[in-house]
């Protein structure tokens, strides 16, 4: 009884007007000197420092701690934990949620979904399907100003030589998804 009579004494939480999208985020997750930056396998990893950025730049993006607060089930003392690498806490996934969609940008949960395992080997996987497809459309090009002029030696070598160039795509693509480069 004294449960339900505390809940009632509190009035439920209201969400304030959204948070005007003024860039600063964006700007924050795709800029280089980011934690973890560098090369694909730093970017696959989730260390507190880049747990605690992310939190940061997602809180920054919702106009600091007292929006945040209001917008999600956390106090803005407990929402800062999340800001400090060596605190051990990471921020919630419903709390991730209430967040993002008040700022309208996906900081976190993009991040998260990044570092999988096999989100970069199936992004480089996407790139070599990419340019099989651009030395194809070199390879089609070639043929199609072959059967205008003359069919020569020199002609056949370098056509050959195009036809070897996409199977060598189409073999590297073969073994980026054999070895794992599609994640499932």
């Amino acid at each position: 009884m004294l449960l339900q009579a505390r809940e009632s004494v509190f009035a439920p939480r209201q969400r304030p007007p959204r948070a005007p999208n003024n860039g600063r985020a964006v700007e924050l997750c795709l800029r280089r000197d980011a934690p973890s930056a560098g090369t694909s396998a730093e970017q696959s990893t989730m260390d507190p420092m880049r747990h605690a950025w992310l939190a940061r730049s997602l809180i920054d993006a919702c106009g600091g701690l007292p929006a945040s607060a209001d917008v999600c089930r956390l106090a803005k003392s407990r929402l800062s934990e999340f800001t400090i690498p060596t605190s051990g806490a990471y921020m919630p996934a419903d709390v991730i949620a209430d967040l993002e969609a008040y700022c309208g940008r996906p900081i976190y949960s993009q991040a998260l979904v990044e570092a999988r395992p096999g989100y970069t080997e199936s992004a480089g996987l996407l790139i070599e399907a990419c340019e099989t497809t651009e030395r194809a459309a070199q390879l089609q090009h070639l043929v199609r100003q072959l059967t205008n002029g003359p069919f020569d030696r020199r002609s056949r070598e370098e056509l050959l030589s195009d036809v070897d160039a996409v199977e060598t795509h189409i073999r590297a693509i073969r073994a980026a998804a054999t070895a794992g480069g599609v994640a499932t």
